[in-house]
């Protein structure tokens, strides 16, 4: 049956099909209202190099200049982010972060370049925004911890700057919802077409039903008359008078 011939029947059922679609209809707005709402937040944060640099000049004294940073991005950078983003990644780091009573449900995404994005997925804006400035905050701190350990003095350090503030990106998450709504309504479809189908199929069992008796009563009535007939004949060929 092509797709036509489902719409007809569709239509000619429509008694059974629309109570249907109105139900599932119904399920899915009120149902998709009871689905918690998760909240995305997401900051994205720059490793760059030292922004001051030292030299003698030729009285031999050291002197202290501003560089900038973004002109000399070293090519080790991004291998560090990338360092920074799997510790933090880590199924311990993630404990963590929920023992702060924060959640755990955050990935941090480096590219080709040192550049961090950092995204959580909370089931509130404010959890959203607090987790990811936490975890902002650890990789900064990491970051330091991992060149104290080679005793790198301040303005030769590699340092975190934020491109983009956390604070600015909370949204709410609609997908999920979405979701539930088309498998509702996706069910309530199926239903609906199987419902007519099955009254259609119930409907031409009795038509066939209907056709197989009238034609029974036919054929009944097509012999009585011979079986009368051949009475009458057989009943004049015995008839005493005669």
């Amino acid at each position: 049956m092509d797709l036509w011939g489902v719409i007809r029947i569709m239509l000619r059922r429509w008694y059974v099909a629309l109570p249907i679609l109105l139900a599932t209809g119904y399920l899915a707005v009120t149902s998709s209202g009871t689905v918690s709402q998760t909240f995305n937040a997401s900051t994205t944060m720059i490793m760059l190099g030292p922004s001051l640099d030292t030299f003698t000049d030729a009285k031999g004294v050291t002197q202290t200049v501003a560089v900038n940073p973004y002109l000399n991005v070293p090519s080790t950078a991004t291998l560090v982010a990338s360092t920074l983003a799997l510790k933090e990644s880590s199924a311990s780091a993630r404990q963590g972060v929920a023992r702060a009573g924060l959640s755990p449900s955050y990935t941090i995404v480096v590219g080709k370049t040192p550049v961090m994005d950092v995204a959580v997925e909370a089931t509130s804006s404010q959890l959203a925004l607090d987790t990811v400035k936490y975890v902002s905050e650890l990789l900064k701190t990491d970051l330091q911890a991992q060149q104290d350990g080679f005793n790198i003095n301040a303005i030769s350090r590699l340092n975190l700057q934020t491109v983009v503030p956390a604070d600015t990106l909370p949204t709410t998450t609609a997908s999920t919802k979405m979701r539930v709504r088309i498998t509702i309504l996706g069910f309530g479809g199926v239903l609906a077409v199987a419902g007519a189908l099955a009254f259609e199929g119930l409907a031409e069992v009795r038509r066939n039903r209907g056709r197989r008796r009238a034609e029974r009563r036919d054929e009944a009535d097509a012999e009585t008359p011979s079986l009368g007939s051949a009475g009458m004949t057989a009943g004049a060929t015995h008839n005493p008078g005669n």
